[in-house]
């Protein structure tokens, strides 16, 4: 329960479960957050806000009707609403309801840490089941030595690991057998987690941080400078904190993906957010002067329509032109 306590809620009134979600919605709407299709009560329920820019499930509410009272949240766009219905007017939660909800989040935190701890485990067996990938058709398809993965049956397997070496989970990329591509997904909590490829230490002088494994791969191989896959573009900046906080010394630079094809070019504009905010600098795949026949993006996307040098070569003059 949201709030359990008969010491709250003294003064009784009738109210539908209709109205307070219809006054609940309205909550929503306001603080641009997408109402669900029905609501669950008294646990914590992740959603996603798509039509306000959320791609994954980083919002969410935890709701109580006996009480008449909700918690709302979405940690990308840092949204936090402590909300208790009220007659005509949204009325503020007691102090003894907002320190009910404070205790209620201190102990979903640590039920998501025994679940995260369980799930490592069972993807530390899992990898020690696999193989390191040799041939898997992911590979084939985008042309890359295969660092620090591993294959078992149909699926791919990419360790994800903290800024101290220690093993989160994995990426899962597996064959879209009903069409073209693949499928991929995070066996755990994957926030600040990334792959390291190359040597990350005190010496190191350069930092390539992009988002996707098999652009890592590319970058590296093109380079041979430290390279870190990040994974998604929310997830980058995680990752540069974590470098900047471990390794001052070393010059930081994202190799971002030049997503021209959406409606914003999210890529990019991170990249630039993120150099403008930690004093970074950032590259990304320059595709005008190829013919193209499909949607590129990022510099494994660069290497497939054209090499290892070309890729190799704009790297080194963005790099030379910081």
């Amino acid at each position: 329960m949201l709030i359990d306590t008969t010491r709250l809620c003294e003064k009784k009134t009738h109210l539908s479960i209709t109205d307070f979600e219809t006054a609940l919605i309205d909550v929503m709407i306001q603080n641009d957050l997408t109402p669900p299709p029905r609501f669950t009560y008294d646990k914590f329920v992740n959603f996603r806000s798509k039509e306000h820019g959320c791609k994954r499930k980083c919002c969410a509410y935890i709701a109580n009707f006996k009480f008449k009272s909700a918690y709302l949240k979405c940690w990308r766009r840092k949204i936090e609403i402590k909300w208790r219905y009220g007659n005509k007017t949204y009325g503020a939660l007691s102090t003894y309801e907002k320190k009910q909800i404070k205790k209620l989040l201190i102990e979903n935190k640590k039920k998501e840490e025994i679940e995260f701890q369980r799930k490592r485990k069972i993807d530390i067996e899992l990898l020690h089941l696999s193989k390191p990938a040799i041939a898997h058709l992911y590979i084939k398809q985008k042309r890359i030595i295969p660092y620090g993965a591993y294959e078992l049956e149909d699926s791919l397997y990419i360790p994800l690991f903290d800024i101290k070496s220690k093993f989160m989970c994995c990426q899962e990329i597996t064959k879209n057998f009903y069409g073209n591509g693949f499928f991929k997904k995070f066996t755990n909590r994957s926030k600040g987690g990334m792959h390291v490829i190359g040597t990350l230490d005190s010496s190191t002088e350069h930092v390539l941080i992009c988002e996707g494994w098999a652009t890592g791969c590319t970058i590296y191989k093109a380079t041979q400078m430290t390279t870190i896959c990040a994974f998604t573009c929310h997830n980058i900046v995680n990752v540069v904190e974590a470098v900047k906080r471990n390794y001052p010394r070393s010059k930081i630079i994202i190799c971002a993906d030049n997503d021209l094809y959406g409606e914003k070019n999210i890529g990019t504009d991170t990249a630039y957010d993120l150099s403008k905010k930690y004093n970074i600098d950032y590259i990304y795949p320059d595709f005008t002067s190829l013919p193209l026949t499909t949607k590129p993006t990022d510099f494994n996307d660069l290497f497939l329509l054209s090499d290892l040098n070309y890729v190799r070569q704009q790297i080194s003059n963005q790099i030379s032109n910081h």
